[in-house]
């Protein structure tokens, strides 16, 4: 790396401390963290916990802004928070750039940018900040909010395309990135145990539909979500689990993904990339995955339906159920497209990648 070195602080919701990024798990939770400090940068993390959040300020505080975030797009209590009750923003402007992911506290920083009270440049992962439902007054503040200091990124194309757009300004695709040399393949290839893998925790997740189209000629169906998801189905077994919660480590997670006949990763129509993670760590682990085709889908150039893995219509339960079949039919070669998937991430998607896009020059 060419750049000099800076101080790079991640301001984060909580659930990453716990998961120690000297330890020796995934990276990419951390946006790059493990990779900027390989390459000689000060990295460090600070979490606004929601119960610290809560603890610190009074009930008519979270209610102004659960009003505020509602009607503005402005979660004012997080606002309130930072600047008065933990005087985060003079730790802040030690920093050069600050790495934000949740619009609960990016909106906060644009604001406090917008009126020259922070230092460093933020890098504002917009996760779901501008979607088909918000309204005009909250596009309009937005715009009133931008700055030269705060650089919006998206996670999918279509997603930076679209909030772009939606707030006339440039919004920069950055491809999320998992860590190569955690999810890899077995040594040996072996689809003998027979059962399929679902996981994950986002609302758009459609385990539902998943349920419903899932036979009892079909091998078992293992779902790990903490999401309230009930069936009767003798093949199908629910796990409760959390990223944050960590009732599975990653090494099980990760066992899980290795020794699954395949992975899918179902999602409700989303123009945010919904189960993207789970995705590309499956496939970085050498398997064939059946994704929704939806909207946000990242990068269409690169995922490609029978070649790195699977795609099927959203919230169309024929075209799930017709993927499943042809996943578990002898007319599909899974090493063959566990193999492109993994040389997919290894082409496109590596957490050294994002990392490399996020910093700054």
């Amino acid at each position: 790396m060419n750049h000099s070195q800076k101080k790079i602080l991640f301001l984060s919701t909580g659930g990453r401390l716990g998961r120690n990024f000297l330890k020796n798990g995934p990276s990419e939770m951390f946006y790059g963290g493990k990779e900027f400090v390989k390459d000689g940068h000060d990295f460090k993390i600070i979490e606004i916990d929601s119960n610290d959040y809560k603890k610190a300020t009074n009930k008519l505080v979270r209610g102004l802004s659960f009003y505020f975030d509602k009607v503005f797009g402005l979660p004012i209590g997080f606002l309130w928070y930072l600047v008065f009750k933990t005087n985060n923003t003079k730790e802040f402007d030690k920093y050069d750039q600050i790495i934000v992911t949740s619009a609960r506290l990016g909106n906060p920083l644009m604001l406090l940018k917008k009126f020259n009270k922070l230092k460093p440049i933020v890098t504002y992962i917009t996760m779901g900040l501008v979607n088909r439902n918000t309204n005009f007054l909250k596009l309009w503040i937005y715009k009133l909010l931008l700055s030269d200091e705060v650089k919006l990124c998206a996670l999918s194309e279509s997603e930076a395309l679209f909030v772009g757009q939606k707030l006339k300004t440039t919004v920069e695709f950055i491809p999320f990135g998992v860590d190569l040399e955690y999810w890899t393949p077995s040594e040996v290839v072996d689809n003998s145990s027979k059962y399929v893998l679902s996981i994950g925790n986002d609302p758009r997740r459609d385990f539902n539909l998943l349920i419903n189209a899932w036979k009892k000629s079909y091998p078992k169906l293992i779902i790990i979500s903490a999401l309230q998801l009930t069936t009767k189905k003798p093949n199908i077994e629910i796990i409760k689990g959390t990223w944050k919660g960590q009732e599975l480590t990653d090494d099980e997670i990760r066992d899980l993904y290795r020794n699954a006949y395949f992975v899918i990763v179902p999602s409700k129509n989303t123009q945010q990339p919904s189960g993207q993670s789970v995705t590309l760590q499956a496939m970085s682990c050498g398997k064939l995955v059946i994704y929704s085709n939806v909207e946000g889908i990242w990068d269409e150039a690169v995922m490609i339906d029978n070649d790195n893995l699977l795609l099927y219509k959203p919230e169309d339960s024929q075209s799930l159920i017709e993927n499943i079949e042809y996943a578990l039919s002898k007319d599909i070669n899974i090493n063959r497209i566990g193999l492109s998937a993994r040389k997919t991430i290894e082409s496109h998607y590596s957490v050294q990648s994002m990392a490399n896009k996020i910093l700054i020059s």
